[in-house]
């Protein structure tokens, strides 16, 4: 028989984790398709970036400078033309997960299925995806438009399909197809495109942009962006925040 100081211990005890369960039951914790770390919170977080061979150059090194200046930890995974069924099967996703064990995950696929089958086709491959990082903040960075969409809705298969993820519509971007299967951008054009990333991860999209943001993003109105589509917030991914 246990001694009574030992028993108003437990008893005290049990009550401490009642009253606590309880307190947890009514916190309004949000849901993972809430979440979304302005830039003050980056501090300290730990972000992989997935994807395709778009996860290079320009793109990578803006957003890691990016990063860096926030505090985060930003760590890269790249594989050359691979698509969203190749990081599933071969269980490259999950084994990038477990290694780096990340806060946020950024991914960059659709460039290299774009062109084969139809959108829901791929869309299987893109929610188990989304499936494998679990709990964790998520951002899809769509292809940029180099590529036709030949069966059309591919773009928007993204944006249904990666959520809980923030969907980022690369065809913000204004840029027109390529002739002959070109599919990169150039170093200067993913550094543009890296920071059209960043300010729309710390919470600015195109239809609050004014006369100031536009400046700061002027190389990329070399692109095809124009200040009119800037202004109006057109192709925006306004409607995902």
């Amino acid at each position: 028989m246990q001694a009574p100081g030992k028993q108003l211990f437990f008893l005290a005890l049990a009550l401490i984790l009642a009253a606590s369960l309880a307190i947890c039951a009514k916190l309004d914790i949000p849901p993972p398709e809430a979440l979304y770390p302005f830039v003050p919170r980056w501090q300290g977080t730990h972000v992989l970036h997935l994807g395709d061979s778009h996860v290079s150059r320009g793109l990578r090194e803006e957003l890691s400078r990016s990063f860096k200046r926030a505090g985060a930890h930003y760590k890269t995974d790249m594989w050359v033309g691979s698509r969203s069924r190749s990081w599933v099967v071969t269980g490259r996703l999950a084994r990038s997960l477990r290694h780096h064990n990340p806060d946020i995950v950024i991914v960059t696929l659709g460039t290299n299925e774009m062109p084969f089958a139809t959108p829901e086709h791929h869309r299987p491959w893109v929610e188990k995806i989304v499936s494998h990082i679990k709990d964790r903040a998520c951002y899809w960075i769509g292809p940029p438009p180099l590529i036709t969409d030949e069966t059309g809705g591919f773009n928007e298969m993204l944006e249904r399909s990666t959520k809980p993820c923030r969907y980022f519509d690369s065809r913000l971007l204004g840029l027109k197809p390529k002739p002959g299967g070109h599919f990169h951008l150039s170093r200067e054009q993913g550094q543009c495109w890296g920071r059209l990333v960043w300010l729309w991860l710390g919470g600015r999209y195109m239809g609050d942009w004014g006369a100031e943001e536009i400046n700061e993003i002027d190389p990329c109105l070399s692109l095809g962006l124009s200040a009119e589509a800037s202004a109006s917030g057109q192709n925006s991914p306004q409607h995902n925040l």
